[in-house]
């Protein structure tokens, strides 16, 4: 037995040492076994699996599964179920995801999976012989937490071994062409976006930005805009040159708003050119944007930008 766990089932009392019930004990060897396992976990897909097959081990429960909820869904998919196969009422899971508490039967148990900082899906196992009781609610949310956990230390893992690749390729000199696509490869890696990203430069004495690098996602057919220049006004200078990340929703007018409700639509506007209303076998209009200007004390030499088909994501 652990350290940590040792100390956690010492429940000091005024005069004596109370030990924990075989019910307790038992929950925190599963919780603790949990944690080790995740901590040696490198692939969020194996975390997602492990923590599900103990779960449904501990809960000694018919069915158990793991659902996420994507940006611009209406209802959640399974990601993950044992027995694979195994039905599931999603509109439960969707409106716990969404934090609309959803009434749950007494042969459930749900908890919540978050990931990038925010709702991201679902824990849930089912008995189908015993109604669960609120400690093992209670046992069930921390298992969840220490998944959100291990999946948030993975992603950290991965963000700084892409900057590691990016640097050493940085250092080896290659040539700026490649470079640029292994900084699009990194990004996608991290982001998992699903429409595309791009690479802008601003080169000397120009009032312009020029595509170098094109990644599409949702189809496997070529960029047919690189060397495409967009006129940089004033405006958008003014965005660019403060160095912020920006990030925007379409709405459903049409237009874009800004996160944060700054007035910076004037730069979504300019790097919206992937025209909706043009739509054809090249071109699928984008529902979200981020965008990282590259400036150094110099000014402005270039922007980077991820998009995705669907507003939240």
């Amino acid at each position: 037995m652990t350290g940590t766990l040792t100390k956690t089932i010492l429940m000091r009392q005024p005069g004596h040492i109370m030990l924990p019930s075989a019910r307790e004990l038992a929950a925190l060897k599963f919780l603790d076994g949990l944690r080790t396992q995740l901590r040696e976990v490198r692939e969020p897909d194996r975390a997602l699996r492990t923590t599900l097959r103990d779960a449904r081990e501990f809960f000694h429960a018919t069915q158990a599964c793991i659902t996420s909820l994507p940006p611009g869904r209406s209802e959640a998919g399974v990601v993950v179920a044992l027995p694979k196969g195994s039905s599931w009422d999603l509109e439960v899971l969707t409106r716990f995801i969404r934090h609309q508490h959803p009434p749950v039967q007494p042969h459930m148990l749900i908890g919540p999976v978050r990931r990038r900082g925010g709702a991201w899906g679902a824990l849930a196992v089912i008995r189908r012989d015993a109604p669960y009781d609120r400690e093992d609610g209670r046992v069930l949310v921390r298992a969840s937490t220490a998944l959100s956990d291990a999946i948030h230390q993975i992603d950290r893992d991965r963000i700084r071994d892409v900057r590691d690749r990016i640097e050493r390729k940085i250092m080896e000199q290659i040539h700026p062409k490649d470079l640029f696509y292994q900084i699009l490869d990194g990004l996608r890696s991290l982001t998992h976006y699903d429409h595309s990203s791009a690479l802008f430069i601003r080169e000397d004495g120009e009032a312009a930005l020029r595509l170098v690098a094109e990644q599409i996602a949702w189809t496997k057919a070529k960029s047919q805009k690189i060397n495409l220049r967009l006129p940089v006004n004033h405006d958008a200078a003014t965005l660019l040159q403060s160095g912020r990340v920006y990030g925007f929703d379409r709405r459903v007018t049409g237009d874009w708003h800004a996160w944060d409700g700054q007035p910076a639509v004037a730069l979504a506007r300019l790097l919206d050119y992937n025209d909706p209303a043009g739509a054809d076998a090249h071109t699928t209009a984008e529902g979200s944007m981020l965008c990282a200007p590259l400036v150094t004390p110099d000014g402005l030499i270039g922007v980077l930008k991820i998009a995705a088909r669907h507003p939240g994501q």
